[in-house]
């Protein structure tokens, strides 16, 4: 699978936390990741501000190059990183974690290495 950053936070409108479907593996690893990391190798995207609802940290969103052109991303809440889409597709789930797990790895930026 073949995924596009999408500069602004706006292109990723409607998107929700669907973390809950991850399994235990990729949740844990999802939580190693740090808007840090993710500036460092994806680069600088626009905060989320909005403080008190928890939202004080950039997010980071890909769109999926297939027939549904699902939106992925990565954001923060309390500090917390979350997987955001409008699928809960166990396969294109483990398709996007992989291509993160890859990225990361192809930089040695993982805190897992």
């Amino acid at each position: 699978m073949t995924y596009i950053p999408l500069a602004t936070f706006e292109r990723a409108d409607g998107t929700s936390n669907i973390s809950s479907y991850l399994d235990a593996e990729d949740s844990a690893w999802i939580a190693t990741l740090t808007p840090a990391i993710l500036t460092e190798r994806f680069g600088e995207r626009t905060d989320n501000d909005d403080p008190t609802r928890g939202y004080s940290d950039p997010e980071w969103y890909w769109k999926a190059i297939n027939s549904n052109r699902a939106v992925w991303g990565i954001g923060f809440r309390w500090g917390e990183a979350r997987l955001r889409s409008k699928s809960n597709d166990s396969d294109a789930i483990k398709q996007f974690i992989g291509f993160l797990k890859n990225e990361m790895e192809a930089t040695a930026l993982w805190v897992g290495n």
